[in-house]
């Protein structure tokens, strides 16, 4: 049924608390009063207090799928074969979680709901940071949905899509991260079956730790050790269940004999595509691709990307070993390999805050730029958790998928930031800029306010020892302290000498701090050079400068020479 008029309208978003009285009754007193619901939609969508889906949904008569017991889905953020995955709001934790729907028709196929069932079952086994959790499992109106922490961020599969090969010390880091999920997954007696860059979320977590944060996705092909004799009504002899790309030899003979050891090597696949873009096994068909891993050797990922270092290959080239006895028997000895070629230790900031995403565009940001200069977005107040930009075409369809939570107690439009915002996203800065000239022509007679103040409180290596290594990656924290400094933050290291990078790969900011990592790369020579971290308030030309010594060790393998 199509709700055919405002009034109705506001009545049904009360009545399913998708608006607070307080907000309806602000809509019902507007001047000029909206001429219809279409009229009524923009203003909640301009104030954030609904999403284009949500609105699509109503405006089509589909009002009643939004509501999911004690759930209020905001937006459609993944799809597949067997059903899908929503942004929603629960009522009850007053929190943004993934809400993870099964296909109407899918409901009658038996074997369809096992997997889903068996999700239910996983879940109840797993705990750990780098495991995406299930919160809930129910059934409404004969609609079976799954409950899950909620992970800002995005797959592994799409940021390769987008950005092509990872920094080697990023894409290390997320495998690390993996392996530890898995090891714990195995401690349980747990198999995914089904480990691929796709199942890999990269987000943030509340903590001190500043690292990217990988959370394994989708335990619906999972398998319990206890039940390899019994598994044949999910999985026959001979039958395979998992993605081509990544599958292990023996899984791809039966997956019923697939121990953790398959997964260990589907990481490997990953790692192997994280490092050069494309998948190890090439081929057109699925005879092409299988073929090389049940009667051959892994490629050399040296092979395809030269500047993977030997060491790394060789942790590779185990993992992806034909024969499991061949590869590294748990998870846990997978991190342990790859920690040398990951990013170095945490730090703690001195402020506490939050963990910070990796700098690279997601799917709501396509076209985004390289970051050459690393942008650290300051918000003047406290940030809307999960707030993004939000539009609609012509047509109704939605241009983002990302929107804040619902605030029913707030009457007034929340500040639309997010809390962790993309260094180099020209998406994102553009809109802020749109917004703050739109604001001076609104106020043209505002007195100018004083020049805010930036500061870099420190800068210095992440490591204990101040000489780094030859030939490896370090990394350079930033930490920047503002004062009234409104808008972006520019942060650069000036001064490098010839042939040494450094890439900006965390950026975290609050209202008041923020911090940035850089990833230097050095060559072999022994080097000391002075630097200067400049960081730059663009909207008032607020600027601080500190300095930083550059030092490179003497290769010892060239002194005995």
């Amino acid at each position: 049924m199509v709700i055919s008029s405002p009034p109705e309208m506001l009545d049904w978003l009360t009545r399913n608390q998708f608006l607070s009285p307080a907000q309806a009754e602000e809509m019902r007193h507007l001047a000029p009063a909206p001429s219809d619901c279409h009229a009524l939609c923009r203003v909640l969508i301009d104030r954030d207090w609904l999403t284009p889906f949500q609105v699509n949904q109503i405006l089509t008569g589909k009002h009643e799928q939004l509501v999911l017991g004690s759930y209020r889905l905001r937006e459609r953020i993944g799809e597949g074969a067997m059903g899908q995955v929503y942004k929603a709001w629960s009522l009850r934790l007053e929190r943004v979680v993934a809400v993870k729907t099964i296909h109407k028709e899918m409901v009658k196929h038996p074997k369809a709901m096992d997997r889903f069932r068996k999700e239910m079952e996983t879940a109840a086994r797993l705990d750990h940071p780098h495991i995406a959790l299930v919160r809930d499992a129910d059934e409404v109106d004969g609609r079976p949905f799954l409950v899950l922490d909620f992970v800002d961020g995005f797959n592994l599969s799409t940021q390769v899509k987008q950005r092509g090969a990872l920094p080697i010390v990023e894409a290390v880091e997320y495998a690390r991260q993996a392996a530890l999920g898995l090891q714990h997954a195995y401690e349980r007696g747990v198999v995914h079956r089904d480990i691929k860059p796709g199942n890999l979320l990269v987000g943030t977590v509340k903590s001190g730790d500043l690292q990217p944060v990988v959370k394994i996705l989708d335990f619906g092909l999972a398998r319990f050790e206890s039940e390899r004799e019994s598994s044949a009504r999910l999985t026959q002899v001979g039958t395979m269940l998992g993605t081509i790309d990544y599958v292990a030899p023996e899984q791809a003979q039966s997956s019923r004999d697939a121990d953790i050891r398959a997964d260990i090597y589907g990481l490997g696949c990953t790692l192997f595509y994280l490092l050069t873009a494309r998948p190890p096994f090439l081929g057109e068909t699925v005879v092409e691709k299988l073929s090389p891993r049940v009667t051959g050797e892994p490629p050399r990922i040296g092979e395809v990307r030269s500047d993977v270092p030997a060491g790394l290959e060789a942790v590779i080239l185990k993992m992806m070993a034909r024969r499991p006895d061949d590869r590294y028997q748990t998870p846990i000895e997978v991190a342990e390999a790859l920690q040398p070629f990951a990013l170095p230790a945490p730090m703690k900031s001195a402020s506490g805050v939050v963990m910070a995403l990796p700098v690279a565009p997601g799917a709501a940001f396509a076209g985004a730029v390289p970051m050459a200069q690393p942008v650290l977005a300051m918000p003047v107040a406290a940030p809307a958790e999960d707030s993004a930009f939000l539009g609609m075409t012509a047509s109704g369809r939605e241009v983002s998928s990302a929107a804040a939570p619902p605030r029913p107690a707030i009457a007034r439009k929340p500040v639309p930031v997010k809390a962790a915002v993309f260094a180099g996203m020209a998406a994102v800065l553009l809109s802020a800029l749109t917004c703050a000239g739109a604001y001076f022509l609104m106020f043209p007679k505002t007195p100018e306010k004083k020049k805010g103040v930036v500061r870099i409180t420190d800068a210095k290596w992440s490591m204990h020892d101040k000489e780094a290594v030859p030939g490896r990656p370090h990394a350079v924290l930033v930490w920047i302290d503002r004062v009234d400094c409104k808008g972006p933050v520019k942060v650069t290291l000036e001064g490098l000498p010839d042939g040494v990078k450094a890439t900006p790969l965390l950026i975290q900011p609050n209202n008041k701090q923020g911090e940035i990592r850089f990833i230097v790369s050095f060559g072999t020579d022994p080097l000391k050079q002075d630097v200067r971290v400049v960081a730059e308030c663009e909207q008032d030309g607020a600027s601080d400068s500190f300095p930083l010594t550059l030092k490179v060790k003497e290769d010892p393998l060239k002194r005995k020479q």
